[in-house]
């Protein structure tokens, strides 16, 4: 029993320097005269956050640490704190479902949705990461920032030429396009699709913002009520969408097949501007076979299943002879995935009289 006494004598030693620390933290946040202190305190319990000694959950929430630093958030106009206060917070948010609920009860949200309208780009980014980490799931924090008016600067941002603008805010949108109809309402309100669009057009440029995007849209177009769907479609969107299919990177590819999916869902294929589309979608796709990719040959599946029955001769444009060849012999493909998809193509097209290989 007594050779335990030191180990523990240590673990109290331990527990009292935590409390000391956080403690003298807490006092640096307060005192607003001195700023420099304050970053340094916030820098060090980063650092702190990151030691074999890191403060525990009930110690961070006993201490009262977090509202302070909130205080300080609030309270401070200095640039270089407030980021450092903002990356400390997102720190302890990301360290685990705990920690992101321990932030989460100290209210901040209303404080960063105010945040947002600030000139520093590194301090928006970063409200708009923390904001992605504490809305995770969670329904009533999205009603919150749209209630508070948070809709138009995240979408300014989303259309600001500063890429990481573009992906923080772009992660944030995506969460307040789902699960809402009021939210998207509000999305909408804020012509969110002529902000998309130009994002769309530039096939060039960054991927992550290209996926992110098509991603957003695919959102809207599944949660959008049926007058916005209506409006989506009549804003020349497809084209964009055919465009970035033809990108180089199979990632982007296949995020905009998922999404043009989504869209000719929506479309009416008796129209003559819609089938010329999905004529053009077709024969894009057709090009992309011979790279074996399984995405590809599920999107031709979904669209070949969804034009069944309404727009039978579109189908027609899929008769290319190469295309039909190097699908059959991917029947016996090493991948089983792609050689049971190859084989449901066939199949179909035979039992349905479409084609004949």
């Amino acid at each position: 029993m007594n050779r335990f006494t030191p180990y523990s004598h240590q673990q109290r030693r331990q527990q009292i320097n935590v409390w000391d620390k956080l403690e003298q933290y807490g006092g640096v946040f307060l005192d607003m005269t001195k700023p420099e202190q304050q970053y340094l305190a916030a820098r060090a319990l980063c650092s702190f956050l990151s030691t074999t000694n890191a403060p525990s959950i009930k110690e961070l929430s006993t201490s009262g640490v977090i509202s302070t630093m909130v205080q300080c958030l609030t309270r401070t106009r200095c640039a270089v704190l407030q980021l450092q206060l903002l990356s400390a917070l997102y720190v302890i948010s990301t360290l685990t479902e705990e920690h992101r609920l321990l932030i989460r009860q100290a209210r901040l949200v209303p404080q960063l949705v105010a945040m947002l309208n600030l000139k520093e780009c590194k301090v928006c980014e970063m409200v708009a990461r923390l904001l992605y980490s504490l809305v995770k799931d969670n329904s009533s924090e999205c009603d919150v920032i749209c209630t508070l008016g948070g809709t138009a600067p995240l979408l300014a941002m989303m259309a600001s030429p500063a890429i990481i603008l573009r992906k923080a805010a772009l992660n944030v949108i995506q969460k307040l396009s789902l699960g809402s109809q009021y939210r998207v309402n509000m999305l909408f309100a804020q012509n969110i699709i002529s902000l998309m669009k130009p994002l769309l057009a530039q096939v060039d440029g960054d991927t992550d913002v290209l996926i992110q995007t098509l991603i957003l849209l695919c959102y809207i177009i599944q949660e959008g009520n049926h007058g916005q769907k209506r409006e989506i479609l009549e804003a020349d969107i497809l084209p964009l969408l055919i465009g970035v299919l033809r990108s180089d990177c199979p990632n982007v590819r296949r995020v905009a097949a998922d999404t043009i999916y989504e869209f000719l869902v929506e479309a009416d294929p008796q129209l003559d501007s819609s089938r010329k589309s999905i004529q053009k979608i077709l024969s894009i796709l057709c090009d992309y076979v011979r790279m074996e990719e399984l995405w590809v040959l599920q999107i031709i599946y979904d669209i070949l299943v969804f034009l069944k029955g309404s727009a039978i001769e579109l189908i027609h444009t899929f008769n290319d002879s190469e295309s039909l060849r190097k699908i059959e012999e991917m029947t016996t493909n090493s991948n089983p995935q792609l050689s049971l998809l190859a084989a449901d193509i066939a199949g179909f097209c035979h039992s349905n009289q479409i084609i004949s290989f």
